[in-house]
C-alpha cells in the first residue's frame, strides 16, 4: 500500500491511511508524494494518493525495465532497503518504510542528490519529464 506525504515539507498528508491494519500488520509500506503537478493539470497541484500511487508504480516499472527478472518480493525488498526513512526507525504505522526512492544514482552523473547519496522519485520527475519532451 501507498501512502502520502507532501513533496514540499516532506511531512504525512493528512488523509493518507495509517496502521496498522486489523491483524496488526505495518501500513502503509510506503509514501509517495502529493502536492505536484502534473503535464495534464499544468501548474495546479493535485492533492491525494491519487498521485501518490503511480509515483511508486512508475518507479516499479522503471526497476522492472531495468531488470526485467525482478520478482515482486525483490521489488519489494529494494522499495523497503532504499526508502527515505521519515518517521520512527524502520517501518512505522505512518510512513511505512519511508519514502519510495530510486537508490543509488549511477556514478559520474554530476547530479545534485539530497541526505546521503540518493534522490526521492519525485526528484527524477523534471528529468523524466523533459525526455519525454523531445
Amino acid at each position: 500500500t501507498v501512502g502520502a506525504y507532501h513533496a514540499y515539507d516532506m511531512e504525512v498528508a493528512d488523509y493518507s491511511s495509517q496502521g496498522p491494519t486489523e491483524d496488526g500488520r505495518t501500513k502503509p509500506d510506503l509514501v509517495g508524494p502529493t502536492g505536484v503537478s502534473t503535464e495534464s493539470l499544468g501548474a495546479l497541484m493535485g492533492e491525494g494518493s491519487s498521485f501518490s500511487a503511480p509515483h511508486v508504480a512508475g518507479l516499479v516499472a522503471l526497476m522492472l525495465e531495468a531488470d526485467p527478472k525482478m520478482d515482486p518480493q525483490e521489488v519489494r525488498d529494494y522499495l523497503h532497503e532504499h526508502a527515505l526513512d521519515l518517521g520512527e526507525d524502520g517501518a512505522d504505522n505512518v510512513y511505512g518504510w519511508g519514502a519510495a526512492q530510486s537508490g543509488p544514482l549511477p556514478e559520474g552523473c554530476g547530479c545534485a542528490t539530497p541526505r546521503g547519496g540518493s534522490m526521492p522519485f519525485w526528484g527524477w520527475l523534471p528529468v523524466l519529464l523533459l525526455w519525454r519532451r523531445r
